[in-house]
């Protein structure tokens, strides 16, 4: 990280002041704590530190819920919840500016006309009918396929397939399969984020919408007609045809939700789960089959 920053300036920016003035030059951890740095301690008691750990410390800035967990030596901000804290600071101060242009190696319909400040790496494909809006970041070897929309500020990475026919079929009289043509769309809401080698669905007749600060983890499934919404977060899981997750939803790590089943809003699903039956709002269920163990309380 080659920002360097002044630890007054972050602590203006939460409304706090230093008794004293110095440089932040990068972040690290408690594992590992590196001179003039930025970091987060989110426990609710005091650490155990060595001598040379507050050595160190003494030179940098610590966001903690409160100041006496650590001596008067070490520079402390608090904040109820100091991991955030820590990523809105990032956000503001120490995160890369997005480089916004087109790679000569992508290869981009002649109609599809991207927003203001948009990156498009290499080998990206974006078929006809495509729209991109504003800030748009599309990294290497993605593939846009047509009819699929981008909101402002979307993230899509690597490897990722956005827009492609889901696995629809239904059987002739002779039991051969029969490809169902997908007729739909895909709507990517604002700020959406999706992961490495992703891939997520057009609609057969509906359309797939994924709304607006949903966050799609790397190798995740999103098949046809499935809405997700706002606020989301899906993990590495699969996500099955007509699905509808409402908002503020956590998906765990390895969770398959079946055909058509509903996710209340609030609700979070374990790891592994196979969730084949609704689930209500506000409540967490893992299993398999899934079943609603308690209320979710965060």
């Amino acid at each position: 990280m080659s920002k360097q920053v002044r630890a007054s300036k972050i602590a203006q920016s939460i409304e706090q002041e230093l008794p004293r003035d110095f440089e932040i030059t990068g972040v690290s951890s408690f594992n590992s704590i590196t001179p003039n740095t930025l970091l987060f301690y989110n426990k609710n008691d005091k650490p155990a530190l060595t001598a040379r750990q507050q050595s160190v410390l003494s030179t940098c800035l610590v966001l903690a819920k409160k100041k006496s967990f650590f001596p008067d030596s070490i520079s402390v901000l608090t904040a109820n919840n100091p991991r955030l804290s820590y990523a809105l600071i990032l956000h503001r101060f120490f995160k890369p500016e997005n480089n916004a242009g087109i790679s000569k190696t992508a290869k981009i319909h002649h109609e599809v006309k991207p927003g203001k400040d948009v990156y498009i790496g290499d080998f990206v494909v974006i078929e006809k009918n495509v729209v991109i809006e504003s800030n748009v970041i599309i990294d290497s070897q993605a593939v846009i396929k047509s009819g699929v929309s981008i909101g402002s500020g979307t993230h899509i990475k690597s490897g990722a397939v956005i827009g492609d026919e889901g696995f629809g079929f239904d059987f002739d009289d002779g039991n051969k399969p029969v490809r169902i043509p997908h007729m739909g769309k895909v709507k990517l809401g604002k700020n959406v984020e999706v992961g490495v080698n992703c891939v997520i669905s057009k609609g057969t007749i509906d359309d797939t919408i994924i709304d607006e600060n949903v966050k799609i983890n790397d190798l995740s499934k999103i098949a046809h007609n499935v809405f997700i919404g706002k606020n989301t977060v899906i993990t590495g899981a699969r996500i099955n045809g007509s699905v509808r997750i409402e908002e503020d939803c956590w998906i765990s790590p390895g969770a398959v939700i079946q055909n058509k089943v509903h996710i209340g809003k609030g609700a979070k699903i374990g790891t592994g789960a196979v969730v084949v039956n609704d689930i209500n709002a506000n409540t967490v269920a893992y299993g398999n089959p899934a079943v609603e163990v308690r209320k979710n309380k965060s």
